[in-house]
């Protein structure tokens, strides 16, 4: 899934691997070898190649939840409802798991 993702990220934002390379500090043998699965990204190399698309890791990794460039579209589809709602459990540092266990709790309440 990295090496599908490194390589959508570049071609998408018309970069060429000569270009990551450089960025990141690698040869653009490495990308080429990132991009074809025939070799797994350092951590460091993984946080400069998120860092260089603006994504994050998980993303990088697979997991669409945590696509950075759709982080704005994920908050219009919300609403400022919830998104208020959001920071004040952040505020209360109240986690995800958290509002999990609070959500199964009402679910069980209503039955």
């Amino acid at each position: 899934m990295i090496s599908e993702r490194i390589k959508q990220l570049r071609k998408d934002r018309n970069i060429t691997q000569s270009v990551l390379a450089n960025h990141i500090g690698v040869s653009t043998s490495i990308i080429g070898m990132y991009e074809t699965n025939a070799r797994k990204p350092s951590y460091e190399a993984l946080l400069k190649i998120a860092n260089y698309f603006n994504v994050a890791t998980d993303y990088l990794m697979g997991n669409d939840l945590y696509d950075a460039n759709s982080a704005e579209e994920k908050i219009r589809e919300i609403g400022m409802d919830y998104i208020d709602l959001a920071l004040k459990f952040k505020e209360k540092n109240i986690s995800a798991k958290d509002v999990e266990k609070i959500l199964e709790i009402m679910e069980d309440l209503k039955k």
